[in-house]
């Protein structure tokens, strides 16, 4: 909760995204991190954008070409959930990738 670390079950599905973005010719990506709130609000900001640029830097490792990427941290501004229980929490530490035009 309190990390980028990618679980290890989450490697096959950047696989699958790094496939499908390298796809998409002529297009770069946004790339957004999201916290759960809790703690200080500097600190989700600083935990969203580390896990935003963790997912560039698999991406990139994955072949894909980093500038193709702008990445931010959005900290626990745009929850998809309340952070009153831990599903709650869990469904808002997330990234976010958009296609750009």
């Amino acid at each position: 909760p309190d990390g980028d670390e990618l679980l290890p079950a989450e490697k096959g599905r950047l696989d699958a995204i790094a496939t499908a973005l390298g796809r998409i010719a002529d297009k770069n990506f946004l790339v957004e991190g999201h916290a759960a709130d809790l703690g200080r609000p500097a600190g989700q900001y600083e935990l969203s954008e580390r896990r935003a640029k963790r997912i560039v830097d698999e991406l990139v490792a994955r072949g894909l070409a980093a500038g193709r990427f702008v990445y931010r941290g959005l900290g626990a501004d745009r929850p998809l959930a309340p952070n009153d229980s831990e599903a709650g929490r869990a469904r808002n530490r997330r990234v976010e990738i958009t296609i750009l035009e």
